[in-house]
């Protein structure tokens, strides 16, 4: 990843991933979207974050306050998408997410002047808390509608090995919607595409303390846990969210 740089709270990495836009007349035009990563700078902050955000998943998984859509998620805990006004959460969550998502737009407006700014994301985002432990995994899926999805891990242990990781498929879908484009940069000196086209799938890290934020129209699974995986003994709890434009 290429290191952008640091906030007051963040240090702020972004993998910019190639993909194939098809073209008219069978042309292929080889363009760019970005994968940001961003780790928590401050130990006292990231310690009170990951806290509180652990403590409510776990009381609302306690509580069965579930998601009553249908969700990504094989077994584990999907809250309610409404946790961005949670009481409990009201004096670390708006700040954290807000800071990090300005930086992932003013960095996405650096290479494409026409990328989405963050004034023209809806202030109100879709959040919701996961709980997975083993024998929990997430089915393929996007985020249709959005604008920019992502994920702050808050807790839970990973090695290198593929159980519990999530992955993306940064080269799809082959064609976006006219609403997908401004996360869609062209390569020019000095901001070429990373990586090699062939390259389908990003594994990420879910370490805490660190947020991804990718364009909503990237697919992404994650990987079972084995349901005997010793190694697992605590929950991963994760925050997740969705940012609209309009």
């Amino acid at each position: 990843m290429e290191q952008l740089g640091t906030t007051d709270l963040w240090e702020h990495e972004v993998l910019r991933c190639r993909r194939a836009v098809p073209q008219a007349l069978g042309s292929v035009e080889h363009c760019f979207s970005c994968v940001h990563r961003l780790c928590l700078r401050d130990a006292g902050l990231l310690a009170a974050t990951n806290a509180s955000l652990t403590s409510t998943a776990l009381q609302k998984e306690s509580d069965a306050e579930s998601c009553s859509r249908d969700a990504s998620n094989i077994g584990g805990f999907h809250s309610k998408d409404d946790i961005w006004s949670c009481e409990a959460l009201s004096s670390l969550l708006p700040d954290i997410l807000t800071d990090g998502l300005s930086q992932v737009c003013k960095q996405e407006r650096i290479m494409t002047p026409t990328s989405t700014a963050f004034s023209e994301l809806n202030p109100d985002p879709e959040v919701w808390l996961n709980v997975s432990r083993p024998g929990n995994w997430n089915t393929l899926h996007v985020h249709p509608g959005a604008t920019f999805s992502g994920v702050y891990y808050a807790s839970g242990s990973f090695d290198d090995s593929l159980a519990g990781r999530p992955i993306m498929a940064v080269g799809a879908p082959e064609h976006l919607s006219e609403h997908s484009l401004p996360q869609v940069h062209q390569g020019s000196a000095g901001r070429q595409p990373t990586g090699r086209l062939d390259l389908q799938l990003l594994k990420v890290d879910p370490e805490p303390g660190v947020l991804v934020v990718f364009p909503s129209f990237i697919p992404h699974f994650v990987m079972p846990f084995e349901a005997t995986d010793t190694r697992y003994i605590d929950p991963r709890i994760s925050l997740a969210f969705n940012y609209t434009t309009g």
